[in-house]
């Protein structure tokens, strides 16, 4: 046996050992009350020995739990806050046989249906010369989205149900900055849910359930500068994607700005604020070098940039290239005292370094020229 093979079954197992670790010993004695697990590391692969204790959340002192039903062909999740874990097993001893098994046969349902997902979009993506990702949400994510969704629909007093689980499969086409399929428009048009039902290979104009456009003049208000277009499909099998189309610099910066900034875990809001505020003048710098791509004006609006967030950087007039880019996130960062793990560029970046001399190449216009003030 392979060495990385034996490393993955061992880490495969660990998982295993460690879910049945936390989970409480009275929560197994039904084997069918399994609800659902997989392998973060190879979420396509389920793994047989999961309890509905997945769908428990410590919050404080009290446990948030989502208690799944079966009604008709839709499992519903009912929200509740309880104080300990004996009402969470109560429950859970209520949940019938049948609407356990049903919701785990959903989920392993559109994880068959993963790979017809990814053929059908890998064509898309030859069309209009796109990079591509895909994913499946993994357990964590999967588990806090469902209790998050539920409490929000209960809040309303709205019931989800897991068809509302619109991004556990999630397509990512990075695309050149005037694709036709990043052009805005009106989300409710039926011409432009036309127009993306064309583009993305469906037949059925009810396949488009939702277009979002990102990045608009309501978001820039509100400080959000990232552009993208996040449209749901549902697929001839019935299977809810979100799919993402974004600018392939838009989607390094991405890349480095979801687990560093969006994500972040730091408790201090000071170093939260200058590490957004960072962020937020790269996405803007970006969107500025492609709507300018090639103009003379780009210089313009690059110092505007500059001026309007205050930084006193006066990197020496030189031909825009990757040297022009470092050091002007160097003195940013400097300036913001940044450690270099924080930054967007440099050795010591989350970014790495191929990642980084692909924003460079994406941003860099063939007709060079030089950036003065």
């Amino acid at each position: 046996m392979k060495f990385g093979v034996r490393k993955s079954l061992y880490s495969t197992f660990a998982v295993i050992l460690l879910s049945l670790f936390l989970t409480p010993m009275t929560s197994f004695g039904d084997p069918l009350s399994c609800y659902f697990f997989y392998n973060p590391k190879a979420p396509q692969q389920f793994i047989q020995n999961a309890n509905l204790s997945d769908l428990a959340r410590i919050q404080g002192e009290w446990f948030e739990i989502v208690v799944p039903t079966q009604n008709g062909n839709r499992t519903s999740f009912e929200y509740k806050l309880v104080s300990d874990w004996k009402h969470v097993e109560e429950s859970f001893e209520g949940i019938n046989i049948n609407d356990r098994g049903f919701a785990k046969a959903k989920l392993d349902e559109y994880v068959k249906g993963f790979r017809n997902i990814t053929r059908h979009f890998s064509t898309i993506a030859r069309i209009y010369g796109a990079s591509m990702k895909t994913r499946i949400k993994d357990i964590q994510s999967l588990r806090n989205k469902i209790i998050d969704r539920a409490k929000d629909y209960t809040l309303e007093g709205k019931i989800f149900t897991f068809e509302r689980l619109d991004d556990f499969i999630g397509v990512r086409l990075m695309l050149e900055p005037d694709s036709e399929l990043l052009v805005p428009g009106n989300p409710q048009s039926p011409d432009v849910r036309r127009r993306f039902r064309n583009q993305l290979g469906f037949g059925n104009d009810q396949a488009i359930e939702k277009i979002e456009f990102k990045g608009g003049i309501e978001d820039q208000q509100k400080e959000r500068f990232y552009r993208a277009v996040h449209v749901t499909v549902r697929m001839p099998d019935g299977i809810p994607v979100e799919v993402q189309l974004m600018s392939k610099s838009t989607a390094i910066w991405h890349q480095w700005d979801h687990p560093k900034v969006y994500k972040a875990k730091t408790g201090n809001p000071g170093e939260r604020a200058k590490l957004k505020y960072y962020s937020t003048f790269w996405i803007r710098l970006i969107n500025t070098l492609e709507d300018n791509r090639g103009a003379f004006e780009q210089a313009h609006e690059i110092w505007a940039l500059l001026e309007l967030y205050g930084f006193p950087v006066q990197p020496r007039p030189m031909r825009l290239g990757p040297g022009w880019f470092m050091d002007l996130d160097s003195s940013i960062a400097n300036w913001l005292a940044l450690p270099a793990s924080d930054r967007f560029l440099g050795r010591e970046s989350a970014l790495s370094q191929s990642a980084q001399r692909q924003l460079f190449r994406h941003l860099l216009d063939s007709r060079n020229f030089h950036i003065s003030k």
